[in-house]
């Protein structure tokens, strides 16, 4: 899977490379030109083919360790070994820094053309409402892989129960959706 990645992307792997500033910076961000063309394309396929790795590998740990007896569903309630407990919370502490990196990115990508656009750009709500909220949503995914790590090093489930919880309201009520 991840050789079929660089292959189909290596021509943007060899611009990013090659990459060079353009002297004009962007009226947002004040990056330069070059960033957007080169670099933030790139980035953002290194992002997603990471979270779906990490989501990847998280879905077959959970499989693993219930087809083991790690994670007992019944009798209630659900209970898990020490091991298979920070394995899974470690791993969503993974998956939660890819959605904050992708979150990160995303503010950037306000700056580029879209499909339903007329100018591109950031227009005044990108600015005003998407821009914030995407900088919270990185926040909150920061926030609950902290707080996953802290439940996997205590073998807590209420702390990042909650924690999972308040990311998923926060992804939902994203604007930019």
């Amino acid at each position: 899977m991840g050789r079929n990645v660089v292959v189909a992307d290596w021509q943007q792997v060899l611009l990013w490379l090659h990459r060079s500033d353009f002297g004009v910076a962007d009226p947002l961000f004040h990056r330069d030109v070059g960033f957007f063309v080169f670099s933030l394309p790139l980035y953002e396929k290194v992002a997603h083919w990471l979270f779906l790795t990490v989501a990847f590998g998280l879905a077959c740990s959970v499989a693993a360790h219930a087809a083991t007896g790690a994670i007992r569903v019944k009798p209630a309630p659900i209970s898990a070994t020490r091991g298979a407990h920070s394995h899974l919370f470690a791993l969503g502490a993974l998956l939660l820094l890819a959605t904050a990196w992708q979150h990160w990115l995303g503010q950037f990508a306000l700056e580029l053309p879209r499909e339903g656009r007329e100018m591109p750009g950031a227009g005044y709500t990108d600015v005003h409402v998407v821009l914030p909220w995407t900088r919270a949503l990185v926040v909150v995914s920061l926030a609950g892989a902290a707080v996953l790590l802290y439940g996997a090093l205590r073998r807590s489930w209420v702390l990042p129960t909650v924690a999972v919880v308040v990311v998923v309201l926060a992804e939902l009520a994203n604007p930019a959706i």
